[in-house]
């Protein structure tokens, strides 16, 4: 799902793996609860994988509902914390 919303466009159009989408989901969790804190600070993790051999499986919404995968939920959380 994170990795979905790196090639859309956010944080700059890049094709992702699991691995980096993973990062960056703790990433935004770690960021959640700061806020929440009301802690500031810096929040750093790595874009580790391409996502080029992912296109048949976390890129296909085919894919994603043959296996049993709905991805509404964790795209809400997503997009309500990134209008913040």
């Amino acid at each position: 799902m994170v990795e979905r919303r790196a090639a859309a466009g956010v944080g700059g159009g890049r094709l992702v793996g699991g691995s980096t989408g993973a990062a960056m989901w703790g990433a935004v969790q770690l960021v959640g609860r700061m806020r929440e804190d009301g802690e500031r600070g810096s929040v750093v993790t790595l874009l580790c994988d391409s996502g080029g051999r992912y296109q048949g499986r976390y890129y296909d919404d085919a894919w994603l509902a043959a296996e049993g995968l709905d991805l509404t939920p964790y795209t809400a959380e997503l997009d309500a914390f990134l209008s913040t």
